[in-house]
């Protein structure tokens, strides 16, 4: 499942705001975020992940948050969530189904729309397919039920909503998910199966509920175990930059542990050290490799999972998996040169997952593409949050240039007393600085020996012009 476009309404500071995620008339694979802190970047995360989540799931998942969902500045008006999604050719290969189309059409476009009203605590609303088709595969109406719903008609029954039906059904190659910035992993053995597997695997997003993460290892039985552990080794271990400095893995599921200790160390690391090795279990690793292994290996295996609840093998290969991830703070917890190299790692190992994701690092934007960048920026006349796309493929820029496209920091030295000790360097290194220049010399070795530097040269001495 693809996010094609999004319309949200009343959400903060999001006022008729529209994105669109498709190059050249198909689902675009990457799209980040960037921007200040409160400017909704979290808040359309959410939004994407509730109109692809269906209507009673939404209103599961923004329980919590409905308060605070609103736009404070008109209370009075409605949450409206529009989306429209698409489906890849190997679940069209593999038998997607799509209910309420018998027999199925392929390549369906599905129509969402949420509505919360004032002084109400739940959406209302539902999904359609973009065009209806009778059992000839004819055109039978156009109608959106984002459309019937502006209109006044009553909200469509969940044997007319698509959606509504392929989440209850828990239907393969609808697939979704998304992942806040609480990300670490569980203990071995101590997460148990979930009652609703589509509402698990985005929860997180919504500060819910944990990640199962490595965790699959020890749900998964025999073969599904070795296959879940291979295909995990396989993106893991493949490209360097994907988690750097692991040389290999165990992951020991049910049986083999029957002490606390022997169950902590039956989900361990091979961690490079020097020219050794360090097996540390998984729990042990610092807080960027489990954010990262945490949702990495959480995506895999709600993937197989569903493959396996569906009755379909789960030995999928990661360059055959499809769907929509959602990941705020991508950058969260790792060292800028792992940064650099996520995203290219991700594209090779993912090529038909399709990821929107959040960031406030410069350097996660190396290697993307022009239209791959969305700006979020507040216009100061109404407060609303504008996309602007960025104009130049960051894969082109030095990080100076990455750091003035698109955070505003348009200085080499953005820091006062750096840029104190640039000018003291400039004028002690000019023997005909003037009398003014010299009184200015003078002030600034004063204020930078205050501040704890010292100076080990002295400046030129002045000549005379």
């Amino acid at each position: 499942m693809y996010v094609r476009k999004i319309h949200i309404d009343g959400i903060k500071l999001l006022r008729n705001f529209e994105l669109d995620f498709t190059r050249d008339g198909e689902p675009r694979m990457w799209t980040v975020l960037v921007g200040p802190n409160g400017l909704c970047k979290t808040s359309i995360l959410r939004a994407l992940a509730l109109a692809a989540s269906g209507r009673d799931r939404a209103n599961q998942l923004a329980q919590d948050l409905l308060s605070s969902l609103r736009d404070a500045r008109r209370p009075e008006s409605a949450v409206t969530v529009r989306g429209q999604f698409g489906f890849g050719e190997v679940g069209e290969r593999c038998g997607r189904k799509y209910p309420g189309l018998e027999p199925p059409i392929p390549n369906q476009l599905v129509d969402t729309h949420l509505i919360l009203e004032p002084e109400r605590r739940l959406f209302n609303g539902g999904s359609s397919y973009d065009q209806r088709y009778d059992q000839r595969g004819a055109v039978q109406s156009g109608l959106r039920i984002g459309q019937s719903l502006l209109n006044g008609a009553d909200v469509l029954s969940p044997l007319n909503d698509p959606l509504e039906e392929a989440r209850d059904l828990g239907l393969p190659h609808w697939f979704m998910a998304g992942y806040g910035v609480r990300r670490s992993l569980p203990l071995p053995r101590s997460t148990t199966r979930p009652e609703d597997l589509v509402r698990t695997r985005v929860e997180p997003l919504f500060d819910r509920g944990e990640l199962i993460g490595t965790g699959f290892a020890d749900h998964f039985d025999g073969e599904q175990a070795l296959t879940f552990a291979r295909i995990l080794k396989h993106v893991l271990l493949t490209h360097e930059d994907m988690l750097p400095n692991i040389e290999n893995f165990d992951l020991r599921g049910k049986g083999g542990a029957n002490t606390a200790d022997g169950l902590i160390h039956s989900h361990r690391f091979d961690v490079r050290a020097g020219p050794g090795v360090v097996k540390l279990p998984a729990t042990w690793l610092s807080h960027g490799y489990q954010a990262a292994l945490a949702w990495l290996a959480d995506v895999i295996g709600h993937i197989l999972w569903e493959a396996s609840a569906a009755g379909l093998s789960v030995d999928i290969e990661p360059e055959q998996m499809e769907g929509l991830v959602l990941v705020d703070e991508l950058d969260l917890h790792l060292h800028p040169r792992w940064q650099v190299g996520l995203i290219p790692a991700l594209k090779r190992t993912f090529p038909r997952l399709q990821f929107v994701v959040t960031t406030h690092s410069p350097m996660l934007l190396a290697g993307l593409e022009a239209d791959e960048i969305i700006m979020c920026e507040q216009d100061p006349a109404s407060g609303d949050i504008v996309p602007r796309q960025a104009e130049r493929a960051a894969k082109l820029m030095t990080g100076t240039q990455m750091l003035e496209q698109y955070f505003g920091i348009d200085q080499l030295y953005p820091i006062n007393l750096a840029k104190q000790l640039r000018r003291y360097g400039n004028l002690a290194n000019d023997p005909y600085r003037s009398d003014e220049e010299q009184a200015e010399l003078e002030q600034l070795r004063t204020v930078l020996e205050g501040a704890g530097l010292h100076f080990d040269w002295q400046p030129l001495e002045r000549k005379s012009a």
